[in-house]
């Protein structure tokens, strides 16, 4: 039956599971509204990256204390004081204490957790190595976020900056096609 909401749950549970984000967001707005329509909302703007956004949205039905309501907002808020943290060195221009949390942060999620997210850290890690000016371990990063999502075009705008730095202009205006 297409409007079992129990079946529709789960396809917006497959889509999130798949990292197909902006492709589930769009189905989780036809569902109907409730706590579990919300829930997967918040599940996947953390996993695509947007905690900020999921953060926000968890005051929105964090009233009940259902178990798995109250572990996702402890999962979205222990990102978010990550993400504010490695924030907070960059602003500090603290680069490579910046690059050593995004690491360390990187290494405990796993990429088919939360691709969106993991991408979000490497291009956050490539900024700092930037800005330390190894040019390579930043290309290396921003490769693999690409690898990840192709359609990255924060990441696409960051390696073409990144090769101009380096005097690759043939490569940079091959990157910005």
């Amino acid at each position: 039956h297409p409007r079992m909401e129990s079946a529709m749950y789960h396809k917006a549970e497959c889509l999130i599971l798949l990292g197909r984000f902006s492709q589930a967001l769009e189905y989780i707005e036809t569902l109907r509204d409730g706590m579990e329509r919300r829930y997967l909302e918040v599940e996947a703007l953390w996993r695509s990256g947007s905690v900020e956004v999921a953060e926000a949205k968890l005051g929105s039905f964090m009233s009940g204390n259902l178990q798995k309501c109250v572990k996702l907002g402890r999962v979205v808020r222990s990102h978010r004081h990550c993400l504010d943290t490695i924030q907070k060195s960059m602003d500090d221009g603290c680069d490579s204490e910046v690059v050593t949390l995004c690491t360390e942060a990187l290494d405990v999620l796993p990429v088919t957790l939360a691709c969106g997210l993991y991408c979000r850290l490497l291009r956050l890690r490539a900024s700092g190595y930037c800005r330390m000016r190894r040019w390579s371990d930043a290309i290396g990063d921003l490769n693999l976020n690409l690898s990840l999502n192709p359609e990255d075009i924060e990441a696409m705008r960051c390696k073409a900056d990144v090769l101009k730095e380096q005097g690759l202009y043939t490569e940079y205006f091959l990157c910005l096609q």
